[in-house]
């Protein structure tokens, strides 16, 4: 094998393999991946898409005939990471010294030399159009992958005056008779949560009402109540559908003396996007 194919050939597989080996990070909402696309307001679309976008690079890359393909796809997510890194994440993140970066960099370079050694693949692909057709293809396949990870909307509902049952929004909270047990506000986690949570009791029944609140979109989210944030002895209230304020039952393991955590928790990804704590 002669020297340039084999520089080729490394260059192609270290592109590919630096993106690969983050695949499992972004795939499987690792926290430092969590942390990066929060901040980009980015979460968890923007990290599925991106994931998404370097599988189909590296793919790409390591197919000979559409490796210039993968180096072109590179080229323009490892711009976007470098960018992100320069304006809103910084070169260091937390705590890595400057790694992530340096990866980035690392893609970025070797994509430009993949390019630079296919230009005659290029430059066929650009004098006959027809060749773009499977590049298209796979990048149709990666829309389809980023439209199946848009985030269900919450719906905005009631006012503190005014707040409305999640079963039934033309029903208010009936605050005669209902003496308050337990309040907290909300904080964040990994994700920017807002408002106040109270606990009511009446007659021995417990209503969770929550006033002001809002929360960045995610999939799958649900309330908890639990002892604390490591979810011990927690309990699934519901699926979380609603923003403003509302009021829902509370289930009737509820114990406000140990469970004095609420939280906000992305069931699929097992994120906890933020929490209150009782007093």
């Amino acid at each position: 094998m002669k020297l340039s194919s084999l520089v080729l050939w490394l260059a192609r597989l270290v592109a590919a393999g630096i993106m690969l080996q983050t695949l499992f990070f972004k795939f499987t909402a690792a926290p430092e991946s969590v942390y990066i696309f929060s901040t980009l307001n980015m979460e968890p679309g923007g990290r599925i898409a991106s994931g998404g976008a370097e599988l189909l690079a590296s793919v790409l890359l390591l197919i000979p005939r559409t490796s210039w393909m993968g180096a072109l796809l590179g080229v323009g997510i490892m711009i976007g990471a470098i960018g992100a890194h320069l304006t809103v994440l910084g070169i260091e993140i937390q705590g890595d010294g400057g790694l992530l970066f340096a990866y980035a960099l690392a893609v970025l370079v070797t994509c430009l030399y993949v390019l630079a050694v296919s230009y005659r693949q290029v430059v066929a692909t650009i004098r006959y159009p027809g060749r773009w057709r499977q590049f298209v293809v796979w990048l149709v396949i990666l829309g389809g992958l980023s439209g199946c990870a848009k985030d269900p909307e919450l719906t905005p509902v009631g006012t503190v005056d005014k707040p409305v049952s999640t079963t039934d929004n033309t029903k208010l909270f009936d605050a005669t008779g209902q003496q308050l047990l337990v309040e907290g506000m909300f904080m964040n986690n990994v994700h920017t949560v807002k408002g106040t949570v109270k606990v009511y009791e009446k007659a021995g029944k417990r209503t969770i009402l929550f006033e002001n609140f809002s929360t960045d979109g995610g999939p799958d989210l649900r309330i908890y109540l639990a002892e604390d944030t490591s979810l011990t002895n927690f309990i699934e209230v519901q699926k979380l559908t609603n923003t403003g304020s509302f009021f829902l039952e509370a289930p009737a393991s509820f114990n406000p003396s140990r469970q004095r955590t609420i939280l906000i928790w992305c069931k699929a990804y097992s994120v906890l996007y933020g929490h209150a704590k009782l007093q």
